[in-house]
């Protein structure tokens, strides 16, 4: 049974942390640049963008393989996660029986789609 989330809105927490000197003072942008420009993980610096390009840049990966979209490629995921991963799952039988229709489902849904733009191609 799904229980309600009871909690405080960001602001007042802030708010509170700041009365009571447990957060520190606000990051200025210089200092958020210098954040962002740390956490980065492909090893290239910084653009010198705006602070938003910066977080944007930050927040949604760059797709660099987009082949990994192709309705072949998520067949083959979908078909390994029917195969191999789902029947280890620790859930109810019922579950696993639901899940393997959708899956099932899905790829045929991809495979008519794969048909049909193969078709097109061909035509």
């Amino acid at each position: 049974m799904a229980r309600k989330v009871e909690g405080e809105r960001l602001d007042v927490v802030l708010e509170r942390l700041r009365q009571s000197g447990e957060a520190g003072p606000p990051l200025s942008p210089d200092d958020f640049k210098a954040v962002l420009g740390a956490a980065r993980t492909d090893g290239r610096p910084a653009q010198g963008g705006s602070l938003e390009t910066d977080i944007v840049d930050f927040t949604i990966p760059r797709i660099t393989e987009p082949s990994i979209f192709h309705a072949s490629r998520s067949i083959s995921l979908l078909e390994h996660f029917l195969d191999d991963l789902l029947p280890t799952l620790d859930e109810s039988e019922e579950l696993r029986v639901l899940a393997a229709k959708v899956i099932g489902d899905e790829i045929s849904r991809q495979r008519d789609v794969l048909e049909r733009l193969q078709a097109g191609i061909a035509a």
